[in-house]
């Protein structure tokens, strides 16, 4: 027999909208799934204290975890009940925090009930129900809000009510309290749960008020454990009184029976920390006469799974607290059958064990696994804040931060962000143009452990969402004039994204092998790919870059290219590794980039070839301390670089790509000859042909280096990777040697690489990468168009410009074409110039020939249509 294994996934988990209670308003539940495996059987637990409930936070749980999970795991899982007891017994004399204590013991009742082939309710009760009555739950602080909730749930099938109290004057909770009663009308049942909100005099002035609602029972009217104040509401009003948060324990429940407290006891497991003892105390409880509710913490599935098999193994009749599902904006399960509410009961879910199935691989970080070989760094942007806090990390349109204050924003920001439940691991879009606001954002994903996704600014919101879906996003942030975006996903406005306190669980370290960035990059199949950097491609990136180019103290680093594509995004990452200053307009600007540059404003500033063309028409001249242009994202002409070599502006050109984390090669100013120098520290290239390595000057250029990704995320991927070690991330095979794609050659003279081509099909139009086969698809949805070919034509202005040819049906002239074009693409997509071809010529298969489409089109001087 196999010794047993554990893991441990920690979530975050938004609510449909905030939960407002008297303790508190909860915005997301936060836990942890407990997995204990043996002989291929894995029983599942939840750890998810409740913050104002719980007697214990989840750090606290998550610090004692791995050595509760080392004792029960030393030797082999409890074979039976009686083995089982007597450990459930023991956890609770070692003084195990309950939320542990219940994580665990649900996880072998779990497996021990798979084992036997029986759900876990039998393996309690052999005479269990196969189903449970619930009550709904209302929250909402308005009255009208609240009626109709209950209307709408009572078409559900719903005939009993709890509505939260407590949380407002008791001249709202009691309007909240009638307008329920109006919307359900005087035969389903109303409770109230005051969480202990009130005074015995004002629960019982209060309560006097509504006699005529004929409430089921209040929830504890008055603080736990007051069972003198619990006694005296109990004897001076008409409907029951439930004791709720002050039962804990089996002594608890006998100080409240022997003090006449309650009517009712409401047991909460996860509280308890035992199904086991939770069943004991409902026996007891019901000896004496007390009507018996049991209810979640507001659980993930896995916690509400256990209590559903725990009433069903007590067959309760009053209607239980377990219908909280819907509370959550996503769960952690793959199928909705486990919340169908039938006239107002909760079915068992077929299966053995709790019968959960499979959990949804949302991202999640496995806190037990070995410990990864990958260095661990601090945070660069917290060190900086550290030791240089007054230095200026960013100056925008919107004003400058330094990095003590960016580092505050950025905590405020998360904080917000971790309310709406994002949490580590988790795919977060963001679709903005470069800003404060924007800058700010992508620093609290990186800060908060999420998957940065940058989503271009000029995508429509379509296109957005499709996007945002296939990496997986748990929610787009955006500015507030897109905030209201359809997208199938939350969509928030990044700027009222500020909490008035910090994020205080920040990390500070990060491993070199985790995610950083997931970057959507157009591939020659139309179809954006999904590449994922790491903290590891990130660092040695920057240090690449700054060895090659030199890095002073005071640089400032201008920052116009859009910060969804990796050279814009690296701009930000490498001054706060350095310690430098981005600089952020708000767009790009010829006139004042050349003024910026001559002035001294900054000290560098990467730009495409089109837009040094626009700067180099405002030129004038350069302050000494400006040091470069880092150029690319395109073909460089001479012409272009003798300009602004007689404009006193020094150009460094480069070859970089999203894969490689932006620069591969960079000839820096100060040195002569061809193409763009040789490759970066830390990255090797070679030429090969379809044979191999070539010793030829020619070929397609290959690199190898740690700033190249891990891979592109296959479609059928889920998005998690954890240090060295992935479960749900399915990258495809790395080679040794990453094929760009691209043809090349070495200078004979000066050994500098040369971009002869890119890659075949891809057009690079200033600076942005365009797909032909994206156009074409968009092109062909015209009614008119039946084949449409796009290729990519020298232009000294643009590099490449956008040309289409298409073939129509029976049309000679499409003058709305553009702007079909304009309605469906992004700006740089839209083609410069369309052609009406009466045929396209195709290969010998039948597919449009673009080779031929290309040659004729160059031998072209005027267009048909354009």
């Amino acid at each position: 027999m196999n010794l047993p294994t554990s893991q441990v996934e920690l979530f975050a988990l938004p609510f449909a909208r905030p939960f407002v209670t008297a303790t508190g308003t909860f915005t997301q539940r936060r836990g942890a799934v407990v997995a204990l495996t043996q002989d291929g059987l894995t029983g599942q637990g939840e750890v998810s204290p409740l913050p104002g409930f719980s007697q214990e936070t989840l750090e606290q749980a998550l610090e004692q975890l791995p050595q509760a999970l080392e004792h029960v795991t030393r030797y082999a899982l409890p074979p039976d009940m009686s083995t089982l007891r007597r450990l459930v017994d023991e956890m609770a004399r070692l003084g195990w925090h309950a939320s542990v204590r219940f994580a665990i013991e649900v996880a072998l009742l779990d497996r021990l009930a798979q084992a036997q082939g029986v759900p876990l309710a039998r393996l309690l009760n052999p005479a269990h129900a196969t189903r449970v009555p619930v009550n709904a739950t209302l929250s909402h602080p308005e009255p009208d809000a609240c009626a109709q909730g209950a209307a709408e749930r009572l078409d559900q099938g719903f005939g009993a009510f709890k509505l939260k109290v407590g949380a407002g004057s008791p001249e709202q909770d009691a309007a909240r309290a009638r307008a329920v009663r109006r919307a359900i009308g005087p035969a389903a049942k109303l409770r109230l749960d005051a969480n202990g909100a009130w005074t015995a005099p004002q629960a019982i002035e209060l309560l006097s008020q509504l006699d005529d609602l004929n409430l089921d029972f209040v929830e504890q009217p008055v603080p736990p454990h007051d069972l003198e104040a619990m006694a005296r509401v109990r004897a001076h009003v008409g409907a029951p009184i439930a004791a709720d948060e002050g039962i804990r324990t089996r002594a608890d429940l006998g100080a409240h029976i022997q003090a006449g407290a309650c009517d009712v006891v409401v047991l909460k497991p996860a509280l308890v920390g035992s199904l086991l003892q939770t069943q004991s105390m409902a026996r007891a409880a019901q000896r004496a006469g007390l009507r018996v509710i049991v209810t979640t913490t507001l659980d993930a599935v896995v916690g509400r799974l256990a209590a559903l098999h725990l009433c069903a193994a007590l067959n309760l009749e009053d209607a239980c607290g377990l219908a909280t599902g819907s509370i959550l904006a996503r769960d952690l399960c793959l199928t909705k059958q486990l919340e169908s509410i039938e006239a107002g009961h909760l079915p068992l879910p077929a299966g053995a064990g709790l019968g959960i199935g499979r959990l949804h691989a949302a991202p999640r970080r496995i806190l037990n696994l070995p410990a990864s070989s990958a260095p661990v760094i601090p945070l660069p942007l917290w060190q900086r804040a550290q030791h240089q806090p007054h230095k200026v990390a960013l100056d925008t349109a919107d004003g400058a931060l330094t990095y003590a204050q960016l580092w505050a924003r950025v905590g405020a920001r998360a904080a917000a962000m971790r309310a709406c439940g994002v949490g580590a691991h988790d795919p977060v879009g963001v679709w903005a143009t470069n800003t404060l606001e924007t800058v700010v954002t992508l620093h609290a994903c990186m800060a908060l452990g999420a998957l940065l996704v940058p989503l271009h600014p000029t995508w429509e919101a379509t296109q957005v969402g499709q996007q945002a879906a296939r990496a997986q996003c748990v929610c787009v942030l955006t500015d507030q004039a897109r905030a209201g975006s359809a997208l199938p996903m939350p969509v928030y406005a990044m700027d009222a994204l500020m909490s008035p306190e910090p994020d205080s669980m920040l990390q500070t370290e990060v491993s070199l092998h985790e995610p950083a960035a997931m970057l959507l990059t157009s591939g020659t199949t139309g179809q954006p790919k999904r590449v994922l950097l790491t903290w590891q491609n990130l660092v040695f990136s920057a240090t690449g870059s700054a060895i090659t180019l030199g890095h002073l103290p005071d640089d400032r680093w201008l920052c116009v290219l859009p910060v969804c594509h990796i050279a814009g995004l690296s701009i930000l990452f490498r001054c706060a590794l350095l310690g430098t200053t981005a600089v952020v307009p708000s767009g790009f600007d010829a006139k004042a980039c050349a003024q910026a540059i001559a002035s001294g404003e900054v000290t560098l500033a990467s730009l495409v070839p089109t837009m040094l063309q626009d700067v180099l028409t405002h030129a004038q001249g350069r302050a000494p301390a400006f040091r470069a242009v880092l150029l690319g994202g395109g073909a460089i002409s001479d012409e272009l670089l003798e300009r602004a070599r007689d404009a006193g502006i020094p150009v460094a050109p480069t070859y970089g790509m999203t894969e490689a984390s932006s620069q591969i090669a960079t000839l820096p100013p100060w040195s002569a000859g061809p193409g763009v120098g040789g490759p970066l520290v830390w990255t090797q290239v070679r030429l090969s042909t379809e044979s191999g390595p070539s010793a030829s000057k020619e070929g397609r250029i290959e690199i190898k280096s740690p700033t190249c990704s891990p891979g592109y995320v296959e479609e059928s991927a889920h998005v998690e990777y954890i240090g060295q070690n992935s479960r749900c991330l399915e990258l495809s095979a790395s080679p040794h040697w990453l094929d760009t794609g691209d043809w090349g050659r070495w200078d004979p003279d000066t050994a500098h690489l040369e971009i002869l081509d890119r890659r075949t099909d891809l057009i690079v139009s200033g600076g942005e990468n365009v797909s032909p086969q994206h156009v074409e698809l968009v092109l062909q949805r015209h009614p008119d168009v039946a084949r449409a070919c796009v290729v990519g034509l020298p232009d000294p202005r643009w590099g490449a410009k956008v040309i289409a040819v298409v073939q129509t049906r029976g049309a000679q002239a499409l003058p709305d074409l553009d702007a079909w074009c304009r309605a469906h693409l992004a700006p740089y997509e839209v083609p410069k110039q369309v052609f009406v071809w009466a045929e396209l010529p195709t290969t010998a298969l039948g597919k449009i020939n673009r080779a031929h489409v290309r040659q004729r089109l160059l031998t072209l001087t005027s267009p048909l249509h354009s």
